[in-house]
């Protein structure tokens, strides 16, 4: 349901359909969420093309990276999730990760600008934390809101135009800090299969085998 999930069409003059806003901290008053969004390569051929979202000035606050969609008037079962990093240099204080869902209008009020970045007037229609502000991420990894929960917050919302964003939250404009963001996905449940348990060791070159 999301247009370019893997963000592989945003460029370097560009975001595409991906809209970025900016919060201010009510606990940081006197410091911008001073945060540029670009599209970086990542080392893995397989992965290619993510968001990096990088100091260009010391920053606090909150970035949001979004896309319009309007939901189905029956909503099906839905997978909502991002894969991501977040890093601060501050031990054990990682900016924390969430995803949400904004009416159109509130979305349009917020700033497109970090240095007239403001409190939002008001809060998203649905909000799901994967990662509290804490230790750092620093190799992908996958967050999923729980489907129940996320049928929950959806169904009144049915048949409306909304914004489904990425939600960063920083504290720290000493300290450097960055966040990575690729596969943002919402749409038909994708298969997740887990090892109920690992062998002991493995052969290189072997088939692992999984129970």
């Amino acid at each position: 349901m999301l247009d370019d999930p893997g963000f592989e069409a945003v460029g370097d003059h560009g975001l595409g359909k991906w809209q970025v806003r900016y919060a201010l901290k009510t606990s940081e008053p006197t410091s911008r969420p001073r945060w540029k969004v670009v599209p970086r390569v990542d080392k893995d051929p397989a992965r290619g093309k993510y968001l990096s979202v990088e100091e260009s000035a010391p920053a606090a606050g909150t970035v949001f990276i979004g896309q319009r969609v309007r939901l189905p008037n029956e909503l099906p079962l839905l997978e909502l999730a991002v894969d991501f990093q977040t890093y601060c240099a501050t031990p054990g204080r990682s900016g924390s990760v969430a995803i949400a869902v904004f009416s159109v209008e509130t979305w349009d009020s917020v700033s497109t600008d970090p240095d007239t970045a403001a409190p939002p007037s008001e809060g998203a229609l649905f909000r799901h934390v994967l990662h509290p502000n804490g230790e750092k991420v620093t190799e992908w990894h996958r967050g999923r809101v729980p489907p129940a929960e996320l049928q929950r917050g959806l169904a009144p919302l049915a048949g409306r135009e909304v914004v489904v964003a990425l939600d960063w939250n920083t504290w720290h404009p000493a300290a450097n800090e960055w966040a990575r963001f690729d596969s943002f996905y919402l749409g038909e449940p994708r298969p997740n299969v887990e090892a109920a348990a690992w062998p002991r060791w493995a052969y290189t070159g072997e088939p692992l085998r999984l129970t």
